[in-house]
């Protein structure tokens, strides 16, 4: 198990969004970079990937949706 100081080392951090029971099929996790502002976005439907967002704001899956 890691240590407080080795977590607090790392550059970079993933973070699930919790929902309430209401929506138990949503998931959502953010990711990217300590320290900036901008970071990316994930959100699952059930099992499927229904928004991509990368850390720069490009949005790479909307709606379920590939974007070219």
């Amino acid at each position: 198990m890691e240590s407080d100081k080795e977590e607090d080392s790392k550059s970079h951090f993933v973070k699930e969004i919790k929902y309430s029971k209401e929506e138990p099929w949503r998931s959502d996790v953010i990711f990217g970079q300590k320290e900036f502002l901008s970071h990316g976005h994930l959100a699952l439907s059930g099992s499927k990937l229904w928004y991509l967002r990368d850390g720069d704001g490009t949005e790479i899956i909307v709606n379920g949706k590939v974007l070219n």
